[in-house]
């Protein structure tokens, strides 16, 4: 099995719901995104961000994003993702949400990570 076959499997994806590891956006249509945030090291790792074609922007993204984003608040951690290169749109997204580069986790990954600093993003969030 390869790495994206485990990843998208349902053992995995069924494991990351029961451990209250998804968050999902549904409208009268039933679920249109979902948001998987897990732990990884001393940070949370928001893994899967998706919201069907029809439904992006409306403001779905972030949503999932903030309830991302309190998961770490809450944890007093810091929340990591990673994009591939070529999709400008998403890392335009990202860095719209306070996201800033950062390095990746481990070496050897094509994909360009991302941190959100859950302390800076606290007092920007607070109001005057």
């Amino acid at each position: 099995m390869s790495g994206l076959d485990e990843f998208w499997s349902v053992e995995a994806i069924g494991s990351a719901i029961q451990a209250g590891d998804v968050d999902v956006a549904e409208s009268a249509d039933g679920i249109v995104g979902m948001a998987h945030v897990e732990e990884l090291g001393g940070d949370l790792v928001l893994w899967k961000l998706y919201v069907l074609p029809g439904q992006q922007r409306h403001g779905l993204g972030r949503m999932l994003v903030r309830a991302a984003k309190d998961r770490a608040r809450v944890q007093g951690k810091n929340l990591l993702t990673e994009y591939e290169s070529s999709n400008e749109r998403v890392r335009g997204f990202y860095l719209g949400e306070g996201f800033s580069a950062a390095a990746a986790p481990w070496p050897g990954t094509d994909a360009v990570w991302l941190r959100w600093a859950c302390v800076a993003e606290q007092a920007s969030d607070s109001p005057p």
